[in-house]
C-alpha cells in the first residue's frame, strides 16, 4: 500500500465510524450499505481485502466489508434521499 492509499483509507474508516455512531441500534448492515452507496466512486476499483480493512479499521467486522462491496454495486441503481446524501 502507498501512503496515498492509507490516507484514503483512514479517510474512508473515520466516514463510516462517525455514521455507523449515529446509527440505530441494529442498523449496521443497512449502514455498511448506505456508506457503499454514498462513496461508491471513492470506492471503485478496490478489492474485497480493501473494503474488508475499512470495516474493521472503522471499528467493525472485516466481514462487513461484503456489505459494503453490496452497497457500491447498488449505487448505481438508487437515489439516496437528500437528508442522507451529506450523511454524517
Amino acid at each position: 500500500m502507498t501512503e496515498d492509499s492509507d490516507a484514503r483509507h483512514r479517510d474512508l474508516a473515520t466516514k463510516l465510524r462517525a455514521m455507523l455512531d449515529l446509527a440505530p441500534v441494529g442498523r449496521s448492515s443497512t449502514i455498511h450499505h448506505l456508506f457503499g452507496i454514498l462513496y461508491a466512486g471513492q470506492l471503485r476499483g478496490m478489492k474485497g481485502s480493501e473494503l474488508e480493512r475499512i470495516a474493521a479499521s472503522a471499528g467493525g467486522r472485516a466481514s462487513m466489508g461484503r456489505e459494503i462491496a453490496r452497497g457500491r454495486r447498488l449505487a448505481q441503481y438508487v437515489d439516496v434521499k437528500p437528508e442522507y446524501a451529506e450523511w454524517p
